[in-house]
């Protein structure tokens, strides 16, 4: 996850995935967020984390799976997620149809202070960056995101950048998924 990093491995004896860090909590819940009955299926939801300016309570990932506690078959104590569901991948390309990863446009982003993001790239490649700042003054010149995105995507993208306050409103959460992708993750060979 972008939010913790790396969350869970696969188990060896291809029983699921065996969660990874000590300090970070996982568990399956309801549509409603309440705990889904052990052994049943639910969104995966993190608690925890080692980003102190990111802290992490029942945090709603967007997969959904079960959790197994108790000792693997492959001799590991750490707690499991099985049949996970995960969100579709979303892989963009740049103008010249290189592939190009999510965490790059993260990277881009990171240096501006934006408290939400939904990054969109359409059949045509045309891509829109919504953008929710913080309140308070001081603005954003949207070219310096666009710039930023080109590094990657390259020049010949036609890349629009809105400021949204309201991105995320009505989702459950105010929760957006911020990469969208609706080109096929396979190239097209034509």
């Amino acid at each position: 996850l972008t939010e913790t990093g790396p969350i869970a491995s696969s188990c060896p004896k291809g029983r699921g995935l065996h969660v990874l860090p000590h300090d970070v909590f996982v568990e399956a819940a309801g549509p409603s967020g309440e705990p889904v009955p052990k052994g049943g299926t639910g969104e995966i939801l993190v608690t925890g984390g080692r980003n102190p300016y990111l802290p992490l309570l029942r945090f709603r990932t967007g997969d959904f799976g079960r959790i197994e506690r108790g000792r693997c078959a492959c001799g590991d104590a750490a707690p499991r997620i099985v049949d996970l569901l995960a969100r579709p991948a979303a892989l963009f390309r740049s103008d010249e149809g290189v592939v190009v990863n999510p965490i790059d446009l993260a990277r881009a982003l990171r240096p501006f202070p934006i408290v939400q993001h939904q990054f969109l790239q359409r059949k045509d490649r045309s891509c829109r960056l919504a953008v929710k700042l913080p309140p308070g003054p001081g603005r954003l010149d949207p070219s310096d995101l666009e710039k930023a995105l080109r590094r990657f995507l390259g020049p010949g993208l036609d890349i629009s950048v809105v400021f949204d306050p309201e991105l995320g409103k009505g989702s459950r959460s105010w929760k957006v998924h911020s990469y969208l992708s609706e080109l096929p993750l396979a190239p097209d060979r034509t």
